[in-house]
């Protein structure tokens, strides 16, 4: 085994338990570069150890470095994309998942990723489109599910009520016990004028998940 490997992944554990030791990453960044090994996944995780710490710069620097070593890596790109968004920079989330999507075409997390990036940025219409891009009967059913689910939920928030309803009966049929889409089913079902379809999600929804079904209850009385 390469021991360039094993001592960083060791002492990076304990980085992220001592979120002080912020110097001892830097000094595992220098002799991995000084190792030609910026491509490495000792590498990738001294990125996330600098932003653990709360060295955001670095962090992006470090991630930057790496993807100059390996540009198709997809994991890196969504590690990037997700220190964007944590710091409020949704369009350079966006591009990155961008990047990444266009790397991995077939990778249904990473468009479900830069679908909620649209969002972000208020290109709702983008992030349907995207979505509908993205089923294929080949998918994993829980990959399937997702995206339904998320479709559903940015159909409900353009009022396209009916297309929401096929989003989250086809979740049900994937994964008849989710909470999220029985809620988002019965209020579909409410924005129809079908209050009694609504109600029947509600008696499911007390089986599955109290607090979910109280929502959906006070959605039903609301009025």
């Amino acid at each position: 085994a390469n021991p360039t490997f094993l001592f960083p992944l060791g002492f990076l554990s304990i980085c992220y338990a001592n979120l002080h030791l912020a110097n001892d990453i830097d000094r595992i960044a220098k002799q991995l570069e000084s190792a030609g090994e910026a491509g490495s996944f000792p590498y990738l995780m001294v990125a996330s150890a600098y932003a653990e710490v709360g060295e955001n710069d670095l962090a992006i620097a470090t991630y930057d470095k790496f993807l100059i070593e390996r540009p198709d890596d997809s994991n890196a790109l969504s590690r990037l994309a997700r220190l964007y968004t944590d710091l409020g920079r949704h369009e350079d989330a966006a591009q990155t998942l961008e990047r990444a999507v266009q790397v991995n075409p077939n990778n249904l997390r990473r468009r479900i990723e830069l679908s909620r990036a649209y969002v972000r940025l208020e290109r709702v219409e983008d992030a349907v489109t995207l979505l509908n891009e993205s089923l294929s009967p080949d998918s994993l059913e829980r990959d399937r599910a997702d995206v339904n689910l998320t479709l559903g939920d940015l159909y409900s928030s353009l009022k396209r009520h009916s297309e929401a309803r096929a989003a989250y009966i086809e979740v049900i049929r994937l994964q008849p016990e989710n909470a999220r889409a029985h809620r988002g089913l019965g209020g579909a079902y409410l924005a129809l004028g079908r209050r009694e379809l609504a109600l029947d999600e509600y008696k499911i929804l007390l089986e599955l998940d109290d607090v979910i079904a109280a929502e959906l209850f006070n959605r039903i009385y609301a009025d």
